[in-house]
């Protein structure tokens, strides 16, 4: 979930514009919450209480410019993108300055505005597909969700299986089967069985008690969970 705000001291164009943000983010299956501001002395406020991953700034705005919240954005927060939106491009080399994502040019609005949403989610789903696991011998890995093709569990030991069919040893004290069911539950993995959680984009067939792989491998399937996996 990407928690967003706009804050833009025209109401119509601020509430105008988190519909169309709210399309676009759909449109790349990317769930998102919109907060719209039309204070910008409010929404100081509000930073010390709500963190955003993504904030939207108008520059032109009366008692504080955009800015000037940027600049206090950045004193305490490194990690959150902001996107400045203006007529004014004569701004664009002091907003980059704070690190700005983009400068979106409201008489350019619409694609400006699609281009910044198209790569940020981009961005967003490649780095939302790595995980860093920890592994036997205190050893870690950064491994692309995508590229597992299965965790499997023998007694109290987890693995993970990849395209070359090697077991990889994950530490027995931080990973249960149900730990990384929960974790991985936005990212296509499917617990057939108590032993198997499978990545269904590597899932050629089901049969009655099993499930076949993309490369032929059989893996047990429970038969109280076949309507669940279908």
């Amino acid at each position: 979930m990407i928690r967003i705000a706009v804050v833009d001291d025209e109401k119509v164009f601020a509430d105008d514009y988190c519909r169309e943000l709210c399309k676009l983010f759909k449109k790349h299956e990317v769930k998102c919450e919109i907060d719209t501001y039309t204070d910008a002395r409010f929404f100081q406020g509000m930073l010390r209480e709500k963190k955003y991953d993504l904030i939207f700034l108008d520059i032109d705005m009366p008692d504080i410019t955009g800015i000037d919240l940027a600049k206090e954005i950045r004193k305490s927060d490194s990690e959150t993108t902001i996107v400045f939106v203006s007529y004014h491009e004569n701004f664009v080399f002091e907003a980059y300055r704070y690190t700005a994502y983009r400068f979106i040019r409201k008489n350019l609005l619409q694609s400006d505005t699609e281009e910044m949403v198209e790569t940020f989610c981009r961005n967003h789903n490649e780095k939302s597909d790595i995980m860093t696991f920890d592994l036997d011998c205190r050893k870690k890995a950064d491994e692309n969700l995508f590229l597992i093709w299965y965790f499997y569990a023998a007694r109290h030991d987890i693995f993970y299986v990849k395209e070359n069919k090697e077991s990889i040893h994950l530490n027995m004290h931080a990973y249960t089967l149900d730990f990384l069911e929960e974790e991985l539950k936005d990212h296509g993995y499917i617990r057939v069985h108590r032993s198997y959680l499978v990545n269904c984009e590597y899932i050629y067939e089901l049969k009655s008690d099993c499930v076949i792989l993309k490369d032929g491998q059989s893996l047990a399937m429970s038969r109280g969970r076949i309507e669940a996996v279908k």
